[in-house]
């Protein structure tokens, strides 16, 4: 039987775009847009290729995705990297490389936490870090009241069991000295069937409300392509990859572009839905 958007969205409407991102300005790489959606007994990242430079030119060969050990995986948004001096001091940083020592840390002292919550929690303390020594040293560095960087993982245990977290770095003022900023973190956990949005997501919310006619006719072209069999789960990936895609379709935002990358994880592992050649190295 053929599943419909109508009837995923009874599962993801009260829960989409609960978490976005704004890149800062002065990064080195920057920009995306990401799903983390919890399927039932899978998790499926998906994201775009696009990272943008400091000075405006972008390259659509980056992989968002990073998988470790066929249990865990990471994604993020916002700042992907930083290695401009601020101050005339370096404060060298990269999402995916703070990802996979936050996981030997995870791994090493998760005890009776799961290892994306180990992992989740040690990315933020490590990213915090840095980010306050910036702010400290130029508190116009990143705007304010905007998420400087997201970051999400979902690992599995030995069970089979199926762990999701995501973390929002901002940096807001600092109510006991206006002169200072501070960098603040959030860490939440995703439930099943739940469904988080990182980057640029009108794209996402307009397909997924399916009220505008641009999205209506879409969609049905969409959809009639389907296999006249698909299952809820496969249903769902196909539409979190779809969803990417049009975002980089019809988004008239420069840091959205490239090809979409999606992966997933299950009680068996990891297996990669959508991945470029650039992407093999994530693994």
């Amino acid at each position: 039987m053929k599943e419909t958007i109508g009837q995923s969205l009874c599962a993801i409407c009260l829960v989409v775009c609960g978490i976005g991102t704004s890149s800062g300005v002065k990064s080195t790489t920057q920009g995306t847009v990401v799903l983390v959606h919890f399927i039932q007994n899978e998790v499926v990242f998906s994201a775009d290729s696009r990272v943008t430079a400091s000075n405006g030119s972008y390259m659509d060969n980056d992989c968002k995705l990073a998988t470790f050990e066929n249990d865990v995986m990471f994604t993020g948004s916002g700042q992907r990297q930083l290695s401009e001096p601020v101050g005339g001091k370096q404060y060298p940083w990269d999402s995916h490389i703070v990802a996979r020592e936050a996981i030997k840390i995870g791994r090493r002292s998760h005890g009776s936490h799961t290892l994306a919550y180990s992992a989740a929690h040690a990315w933020a303390d490590a990213s915090v870090h840095v980010f306050q020594a910036i702010v400290d040293a130029d508190p116009t560095y990143f705007p304010r009241y905007r998420d400087t960087a997201n970051g999400a993982f979902a690992s599995k245990d030995e069970s089979g069991n199926i762990s999701v977290y995501t973390i929002t770095i901002r940096v807001e003022d600092n109510r006991a000295n206006p002169k200072k900023a501070i960098v603040v973190k959030t860490i939440r956990e995703v439930a099943p069937q739940g469904f988080a949005v990182f980057g640029y997501a009108p794209i996402i919310q307009e397909f997924l409300n399916g009220t505008s006619p641009r999205a209506k006719d879409t969609i049905a072209k969409w959809e009639s392509t389907l296999p006249r069999i698909t299952s809820e789960i496969e249903f769902d990936e196909r539409l979190d990859m779809q969803l990417i895609q049009w975002t980089i379709d019809f988004a008239n935002e420069r840091m959205v572009g490239g090809n979409v990358n999606s992966v997933a994880l299950n009680r068996k592992g990891i297996r990669w839905l959508a991945q470029k050649d650039y992407c093999k190295s994530a693994e």
